[in-house]
C-alpha cells in the first residue's frame, strides 16, 4: 500500500492514513484494540461497497458509500435494535416508504430489475 501510513495507538487501536485522511483500500482503516470494532474509510470518507462501513463490537452496524449513509439491501443503520433506512444520504421514516422508493428506482430485494 504505497503512501499508506499505519499508526498503532497506545490502546492497540490500528489506524491507516493517506496523508491525514483515514484510508485503506484493502480493508478497515480503523481496527479497535479488541478487533471487534472496524471502520472502512476511503480518502477520508466512510465507504464500503460489500458490507457495513462501521461494524460495532456488539453487532450493530452502519452502511456508508462515499461518506453518505446508503444501503439498497436493508437498513443502513442498526444501533441498539433501532433500524434506519437510508439511500444516498436520505433517511426514509418507515421500511415501507424505503421499499417504495427502491421500487420506483427499479430495485427489488436490493437488485436492479429491467422491464
Amino acid at each position: 500500500m504505497a503512501n499508506i501510513k499505519q499508526v498503532i495507538e497506545d490502546d492497540g487501536t490500528i489506524r491507516f492514513y493517506l496523508g491525514d485522511l483515514h484510508h485503506n483500500p484493502e480493508g478497515p482503516a480503523v481496527i479497535a484494540y479488541d478487533g471487534k470494532h472496524k471502520e472502512y474509510w476511503y480518502k477520508g470518507m466512510r465507504h464500503r461497497i460489500d458490507g457495513p462501513a462501521v461494524e460495532y463490537a456488539d453487532g450493530d452496524y452502519e452502511y456508508f458509500q462515499q461518506g453518505r449513509r446508503h444501503n439498497l439491501q436493508g437498513p443502513a443503520k442498526r444501533i441498539d435494535g433501532r433500524l434506519e433506512y437510508w439511500i444516498n444520504g436520505i433517511q426514509y421514516m418507515t421500511e415501507d416508504e424505503y421499499i417504495m422508493v427502491l421500487f420506483a428506482m427499479g430495485y427489488v430485494n436490493g437488485k436492479k430489475f429491467s422491464n
